[in-house]
């Protein structure tokens, strides 16, 4: 979906520049493990955006997008009926994944 290039993109851009500060020779010593430690946040919420959009697909839901930030997780999911056990299993999956907290993950449908 667009959106999901949007993400790609957005976030191409800001390794980018994360890269350029680690590549600097002229940055010191905490900025640059700064950088590094945001460079592998960003990879690893990447990472399992990815897994958690694969392991919802398998179960069903066509068109789901996870984006994950320091303090929540957003689901969006193609479903004009998203009942109690579709949320079950989409909450299931997101707390094994990511360890985030039931009241952290908001599930957004979508028609």
């Amino acid at each position: 979906t667009d959106y999901k290039v949007e993400r790609e993109t957005t976030r191409q851009s800001l390794l980018a520049q994360i890269d350029s500060v680690i590549n600097n020779t002229n940055t010191d010593k905490d900025t640059l493990a700064e950088a590094q430690k945001m460079k592998l946040n960003i990879s690893e919420n990447m990472e399992k955006e990815m897994l958690i959009e694969g392991i919802l697909k398998a179960k069903g839901f066509t068109d789901v997008i996870v984006t994950i930030s320091s303090e929540s997780v957003n689901v969006v999911v193609k479903d004009s009926e998203l009942t109690q056990g579709k949320v079950a299993q989409i909450l299931e999956v997101v707390k094994r994944e990511t360890s985030e907290a039931a009241e952290n993950i908001k599930i957004i449908p979508t028609v």
